[in-house]
């Protein structure tokens, strides 16, 4: 489930990068909290405090409530690289030690 939740997380960024209207970007960006914070939850489970800050980090970014003033090419490039860590993260797990 965390895969997917990631996956989708991620596309929903990739919509952002494009122009959509200001309510559908706040919808998009309120789903987007609450996914990353299901996220940060599943990592402080399984007692990943990297991950957990990570989400944190996003959650604050991406929150729909305050807008932060960034110019739009530094805002395009934050959330791509928030949609590389997405899907890296989903496809390629670091921590994972395979037993013999």
């Amino acid at each position: 489930m965390e895969k997917a939740l990631k996956i989708i997380v991620a596309v929903l960024l990739i919509f952002t990068v494009f122009s959509l209207p200001p309510d559908l970007y706040r919808f998009v960006s309120l789903i987007v909290m609450v996914s990353l914070g299901i996220l940060a939850y599943n990592s402080h489970v399984n007692k990943k405090l990297i991950e957990v800050l990570t989400y944190i980090v996003l959650i604050v970014i991406f929150q729909p409530f305050y807008t932060v003033t960034i110019s739009p090419i530094l805002w395009k490039s934050i959330t791509i690289l928030a949609v590389l860590y997405l899907i890296g993260s989903s496809f390629f797990n670091l921590n994972k030690v395979e037993k013999q």
